[in-house]
């Protein structure tokens, strides 16, 4: 079944209200979430990106030693490590200057180590925090950052040598307060960065990139519900078609003698098409002044491919005087009842083929009473 067909089953089936319904639950519920209970704030973290000894000897190997500021490292049964962190803006809000507080700056201190050598700014965001940010080293395992200006997803990285006892691992933690973020938190690189609840990690970011993600959600969202709505029109067209199926075999058990050719074509197409296409046939069928009148269009026409519904409708308009709708849908049908030898032309008449026509009336009499029973048992089940 083609995608038109299939989306014009759904229009039929399901009214296009209850999709507006649910788009508008959608966006209201993205609006109401960011507007009244979204809070804006920053988010600084600490991300551990490297943590690794400087020269990793397991073993006493004939002379070698590590040296630092002349001492054997051995001999004092010390090591050498090296910490990478970035230090982070995740939230949806800048850090100010003004959301310092000055007896409590944010910074870091060491635990099992000590800081051996200055601290070094390896990597900014930008050109402001390489030019302005300054690194305040206050003991041998504590420092101290300048007051910087972040905004969202901004940050800067530092590389620390630590020197700490073997077997005793150094540890790096964030010290400070900053307004609006109740703790800085440090986590490695394969550690999930958003700590924030599911919610608040898909608003996350400023405006256009929050836009951007209502845009791409929203088309996401719209498509998961057309799709969803196609799976539903598919499988219940299949399950329609087992149950046309079943009553096609009943209505054989009983009128099976009656059936000829020319019936077998409106049969299998109730099998794979609507109610409204059966009907139609019948309907014509059952208006013989309607079908004279077409006949003289259709035989001035019969060669043309293609014809117009204008065109049709000033031909019959010429002809009989008076203007008709939906000739161009009883065109269409007539054409097939004079392809499948129902109706055919003599002396500017139709004649019928009144054995298909009774068995079609009979055949539309076992449906509706099939339908009719089909919709008084849902009642019963409602």
């Amino acid at each position: 079944m083609s995608l038109t067909k299939t989306l014009k089953e759904v229009e039929n089936k399901f009214t296009w209200t209850l999709f507006g319904f649910i788009l508008a639950l959608f966006f209201g519920f993205i609006t109401v979430y960011t507007e009244f209970i979204k809070e804006n704030k920053p988010d600084l973290n600490f991300i551990e990106k490297t943590n690794t000894t400087v020269l990793d000897i397991k073993e006493n190997v004939g002379e070698l030693d590590i040296l630092y500021q002349g001492e054997s490292l051995n001999k004092k049964n010390k090591d050498l490590k090296i910490i990478t962190f970035e230090v982070k803006n995740e939230g949806d809000m800048p850090i100010l200057q003004t959301f310092y507080d000055d007896k409590d700056l944010v910074g870091f201190r060491i635990e099992n180590g000590t800081i051996a050598d200055k601290p070094i700014i390896i990597e900014t965001s930008n050109d402001y925090l390489q030019s302005t940010l300054k690194i305040n080293k206050l003991s041998d395992n504590k420092a101290l950052f300048s007051k910087v200006i972040m905004e969202p997803f901004e940050y800067f990285k530092i590389k620390l040598l630590i020197l700490h006892d073997k077997g005793k691992e150094p540890k790096l933690y964030p010290i400070g307060k900053i307004a609006n973020i109740q703790k800085i938190d440090i986590v490695d690189e394969h550690t999930s960065l958003n700590k924030e609840d599911i919610l608040t990690n898909i608003f996350k970011g400023n405006y256009s990139i929050q836009i951007s993600r209502l845009l791409i959600y929203g088309l996401s969202f719209v498509s998961l519900i057309i799709f969803l709505v196609l799976i539903i029109a598919t499988i219940d067209n299949k399950i329609a078609k087992k149950r046309k199926e079943k009553n096609v075999e009943t209505f054989k058990m009983f009128y099976g003698s009656k059936i000829t050719n020319k019936d077998e074509f409106y049969i299998n197409d109730y099998i794979i098409s609507n109610k409204y296409d059966r009907e139609d046939f019948l309907a014509l069928l059952q208006e013989q002044y309607l079908l004279d009148k077409i006949a003289f269009i259709y035989e001035e026409n019969k060669n043309n491919e293609y014809i117009s519904e204008e065109s049709l409708s000033k031909l019959y308009e010429k002809e009989n005087g008076i203007k008709t709708p939906y000739l161009n849908h009883y065109f269409h049908t007539f054409k097939i009842l004079i392809k499948n030898k129902t109706i055919k032309i003599k002396n500017d008449k139709v004649i019928i083929d009144e054995e298909v026509l009774s068995n079609l009336q009979e055949f539309e009499s076992f449906i509706s009473r099939i339908d009719i029973h089909d919709e008084n048992q849902i009642k019963e089940q409602e």
